[in-house]
């Protein structure tokens, strides 16, 4: 048996000349979503990645936890290489099996990390565009000039604004009492 650790939720295993069935255990805290799978066509590549891929992989029945802690497996070389062919045979009949352990929400992670990751770089080009947008200078369009004339305020040239309270007073003529 050979281990190649890929990252802390990925293990790549190797096991040569399997006969009988066997428990293959590994020392990582017992969690139901650990998988021991094939590793075939299924699991490589970007389905590697993806959370609703079905690898081949031994049964969830077959996960067990040992030693009160560990993850641990049944693995019936029976069933999986001769029924299913998931093994390569060799000329003494023992089987070779390329297999890998996941940490299958760490594929829901994946997924999540590609939408932020889009959704950043969306979001600052969207901030450039229109950033740049707004500096651009006036146009000879019509509409533009149109729409700037509305948003900006009116002033008159070389005209004081005066309030009530400051206006100069004038004085009204009263008229005389006429009686008739």
């Amino acid at each position: 048996v050979n281990l190649g650790i890929n990252s802390p939720t990925n293990k790549t295993i190797s096991i040569k000349g399997a006969t009988t069935p066997f428990y293959l255990a590994m020392s990582e805290a017992y969690h139901s979503q650990w998988r021991l799978e094939f590793k075939n066509a299924r699991v490589k590549g970007i389905q590697s990645w993806l959370p609703l891929i079905k690898p081949n992989a031994i049964s969830d029945s077959d996960h067990i936890k040992l030693n009160d802690f560990q993850n641990g497996w049944y693995v019936d070389v029976h069933k999986y290489c001769d029924e299913q062919k998931l093994c390569t045979k060799n000329a003494d009949g023992s089987y070779d099996m390329e297999m890998l352990v996941e940490f299958a929400p760490q594929r829901w992670f994946y997924v999540g990390l590609i939408i932020s990751g889009t959704t950043l770089f969306a979001c600052i080009g969207y901030l450039i565009i229109s950033r740049r947008s707004r500096r651009r200078k006036p146009t000879n369009d019509p509409t533009y000039k149109l729409h700037r004339n509305t948003t900006q305020p009116k002033t008159t040239p070389n005209v004081k604004n005066v309030s009530k309270k400051h206006a100069p007073s004038q004085k009204l003529k009263k008229l005389p009492n006429v009686i008739q």
